[in-house]
């Protein structure tokens, strides 16, 4: 991971921290296959994840 993609991402973590009614990126070209990420936190802080499958790792 390149260190401008790294602090661009840690300032959209920051942003995000403990906020709620907001979808995440789904750019998770980065990620292994079968692990889970955040894709939304809705208006009563519930968080919704996803599993990355080997299909979208190609």
């Amino acid at each position: 991971l390149p260190p401008e993609k790294f602090v661009e991402n840690t300032k959209i973590m920051e942003h995000h921290y403990g906020g709620k009614d907001f979808i995440t990126g789904q750019d998770c070209n980065y990620l292994l296959p079968g692990t889970f990420y955040l894709t939304k936190v809705d208006s009563l802080y519930r968080r919704f994840y996803a599993k990355k499958d080997a299909a979208a790792s190609t």
